[in-house]
């Protein structure tokens, strides 16, 4: 992961854990506008130390009083009352390669977890392929022998595994992929339907098919997304070299948006011909990186 991802992530992070207006208020550097808007300048707090490439948090349904990490060397840890849990909650390391952009990429919990235990992880093996599978625990740590496996997809590279795991607003399970790696994406595989690789997904976890359906398409590795409080999926799609671009996925869209990966990059046109399928969208923001300054 490239040191101005983490930074994003990082800052990403503390919103996540709680930066309501009112506490934003009280911060240092805080100004009130005309509109009674507040202004912060952000910045980083220390908010646990004794972690290893932390490289995701959430939290758990029924659990307000804590907070999970992965880690992208397999383990996911418990952060209770500002410290961390001396005994995992999952261990992988013995399954996990953690080499450059492959690890444990992606932890999400059933939205009813509090009453099913289950819990879902994204993970490069170690032959570095992509496994998502599905778990039980015991609220304390995750049981042996209760894995189920929902995918496996064959990685052509080390990089560009995608990572983000997350349940929508529609119960589904979302995940991004990416391209499978190398430099402009040499096989098209982003713009191939018949491959899932650089490629938005989702899974009805509750369906006995186990079929991932693919939403979007064109993304060259989409680390990281959200979904708004209307239902809207922001993506952050890792740029080539040149653009670093943010893509949306409207709620209710009715077929498959294709984001551009890899006839452009960002708003700049990279090859000549049309897309494979779906609605041609561009990205809502995009920035130049420090080689493409402006």
């Amino acid at each position: 992961m490239r040191p101005r991802v983490a930074v994003a992530c990082a800052i990403a992070l503390g919103f996540v854990l709680g930066l309501t207006g009112a506490w934003l208020a009280s911060r240092p550097g805080a100004t009130a506008s005309a509109g009674g808007r507040v202004a912060v300048k952000p910045r980083l707090e220390l908010v646990v130390g004794g972690l290893s490439s932390p490289v995701d948090v959430t939290a758990a349904p029924g659990e307000p009083g804590s907070v999970y990490v992965a880690e992208q060397t397999g383990l996911v840890r418990i952060v209770r009352e500002g410290a961390v849990r001396p005994e995992p909650f999952l261990d992988l390391s013995k399954r996990v390669r953690a080499n450059g952009e492959q690890g444990l990429l992606g932890l999400a919990f059933h939205p009813h977890y509090a009453e099913n235990r289950r819990l879902y992880v994204h993970y490069s093996d170690r032959r570095g392929d992509t496994r998502v599978v599905e778990l039980r625990s015991d609220g304390q740590r995750v049981l042996p022998g209760t894995e189920r496996e929902l995918l496996h997809v064959r990685q052509p590279y080390e990089n560009h595994n995608g990572g983000q795991l997350a349940f929508g607003p529609d119960g589904d399970l979302y995940l991004g992929l990416g391209d499978g790696g190398s430099a402009f994406d040499p096989k098209r595989r982003a713009q191939d339907l018949r491959t899932l690789l650089g490629k938005l997904l989702r899974l009805d976890v509750e369906s006995a098919d186990g079929r991932w359906e693919i939403v979007a398409l064109g993304l060259r590795n989409p680390w990281r997304f959200a979904f708004a409080p209307t239902g809207d999926l922001y993506i952050a799609d890792v740029g080539q070299d040149a653009w670093e671009e943010i893509n949306v996925l409207p709620a209710g869209e009715p077929g498959l948006v294709n984001f551009g990966w890899d006839l452009f990059e960002g708003p700049q046109r990279l090859e000549e011909g049309e897309p494979a399928a779906g609605r041609l969208a561009g990205p809502v923001a995009a920035y130049p990186t420090a080689t493409n300054a402006r």
